[in-house]
């Protein structure tokens, strides 16, 4: 609550008729964390004892336009010492890797009124997407999010300021762990499938069995 509390958003003209910042979390963090109509911005309303559904989503406003204001102090891409120890500590293992990526999806409790069927993913739901890349110790350093859920993994990236980047942030040798839904490159590579040629079936192999266990989004 510390790290929000002074947000501007809190402490405009009218905050002194905002709920303390502390309630205003408290019901954000239940409103994220419950599933089904539990999670229904009246039954909250009611749970916590405000005016209505259009306060909740006030709040859950403020909270969210607080956290991301967070994000540039906690969420950083490793500059170039970063990016030595990570591939010194890699070296052993994946060497030149200096971090994992993989998309998953953010489920929509019902579908959206503009363009639903970019959203209907493959498992048969309406979501968005997330793309995530973190280090080697578990660290995220870059997030993307809002893609329709029936967006291609792959093409995330490609769209996504690491993507179009990679030249820049990346240094030459240095690369980042995906799994098959990526396309292999410079910069992004991929366990070996079936009908690789590159180096020898042991190579592979060998490869093939450390790879997937360091993979860790």
């Amino acid at each position: 609550m510390r790290q929000i509390e002074n947000d501007k958003c809190f402490n405009g003209p009218n905050s002194n008729l905002q709920l303390t910042v502390q309630k205003q979390l408290a019901i954000t963090l239940y409103k994220f964390g419950v599933d089904g109509s539990g999670s229904s911005v009246c039954n909250v309303a009611a749970l916590f004892g405000v005016g209505d559904g259009g306060t909740v989503m006030k709040i859950m406003g403020r909270v969210i336009q607080a956290i991301l204001m967070l994000q540039p102090k906690w969420i950083t891409w490793p500059n170039t010492q970063e990016r030595l120890k990570i591939r010194n500590f890699m070296s052993d293992k994946l060497p030149g890797c200096i971090g994992y990526i993989d998309g998953s999806h953010i489920p929509l409790d019902e579908a959206p009124i503009d363009d639903p069927e970019s959203y209907f993913t493959r498992k048969q739901r309406y979501a968005i997407q997330i793309q995530a890349i973190c280090d080697n110790e578990k660290r995220l350093r870059n997030i993307v999010v809002g893609f329709p859920g029936s967006v291609h993994d792959a093409r995330v990236f490609s769209r996504s300021n690491v993507g179009k980047s990679s030249n820049i942030l990346l240094s030459e040798g240095e690369w980042i762990a995906a799994d098959s839904a990526y396309a292999n490159s410079k910069y992004i590579v991929t366990p070996f499938k079936s009908n690789a040629s590159l180096g020898t079936a042991r190579q592979r192999k060998q490869f093939n069995r450390i790879f997937p266990g360091t993979v860790l989004i």
